[in-house]
């Protein structure tokens, strides 16, 4: 099966050497290509923009690199990570809602360019204030930023209206079980739109939810299908071997579910997803 994680991040200060090898994701024959998210540089000891390109350079068969989003800075920035050879944008700590409007122009940037914005969707509650001020967790953000209020599933409908061809992905399925059902029902809504590009919700999930949340899962798609779905893992590359044969057995063994309906899930959409953002890159240079 053709695995693809969605969801998997760079985390120099924190992963064992071993861990950090991108070449036991290469030799593990379980997982074939992931999506390297950027947090530019944000979070403490997470890869720069420049630091994702350059592995994505070094592995152009496994990664599938994703610039931050970065509202602080210009629409300009995004063109130069599409240049850079970035296929996505990772949205994550907006000092405002999703659905400001402030925030539009970036995102009518990267539905032009074909940009698929993957956003942490759900809550940003496990970054602590510190009382108010600068987070030891943040090196060059103001703790605001962090705001859960700020990153809800209900915003991607208004972007979801006013950009009909931006590709959505919806990470965690909205953070945690309180917003599953409210994420589901916005992405399956959107995506049967006439005209309407596909969004998506990746299954990275806050593993202190992780029983409630196979439940939820189990439930959403017996009623709305694997369509919707990528796989993702939201973790460093030795763990996300594991956790992509956990989601696999979970599929096959608890919830009786087709092979090809895992392989969507495994893989196949997020396939997909990336594969028309190629399309759209290649007829630019033409």
């Amino acid at each position: 099966m053709h695995i693809v994680d969605a969801h998997l991040h760079s985390f120099t200060a924190k992963e064992k050497a071993g861990d950090y090898d991108p070449t036991i994701l290469i030799n593990s024959g379980v997982i074939k290509k992931a999506w390297l998210l950027s947090l530019g540089g944000v979070l403490k000891g997470a890869a720069t923009d420049e630091e994702v390109i350059a592995l994505a350079q070094q592995y152009p068969d496994l990664f599938v690199p994703f610039g931050y989003l970065d509202f602080r800075q210009g629409i300009e920035r995004i063109d130069w990570l599409y240049e850079q050879g970035c296929i996505g944008l990772k949205a994550i700590w907006p000092a405002k809602p999703y659905d400001s409007k402030e925030y539009f122009p970036y995102y009518e940037r990267a539905e032009a360019l074909h940009m698929p914005i993957l956003f942490h969707v759900g809550g940003g509650y496990y970054f602590p204030t510190r009382g108010g001020k600068r987070s030891e967790t943040f090196l060059n953000l103001e703790v605001e930023h962090s705001f859960g209020r700020n990153m809800l599933p209900i915003h991607m409908d208004a972007i979801a209206k006013s950009f009909p061809k931006l590709v959505i992905i919806m990470a965690h399925m909205g953070g945690n079980v309180h917003y599953f059902e409210q994420a589901a029902w916005i992405c399956y809504g959107h995506s049967g739109m006439r005209g309407r590009a596909k969004m998506y919700m990746d299954i990275s999930s806050d593993l202190t939810y992780m029983l409630p949340a196979l439940v939820m899962i189990g439930n959403i798609l017996r009623e709305i299908g694997p369509d919707c779905f990528l796989y993702g893992s939201d973790t460093w590359y030795s763990r996300a071997i594991e956790v992509a044969r956990f989601w696999k057995f979970f599929f096959k063994n608890s919830l009786r579910m087709k092979d090809d309906d895992i392989a969507r899930i495994m893989g196949l959409n997020a396939e997909e997803c990336i594969n028309e953002a190629l399309r759209h890159r290649r007829d630019a240079v033409r």
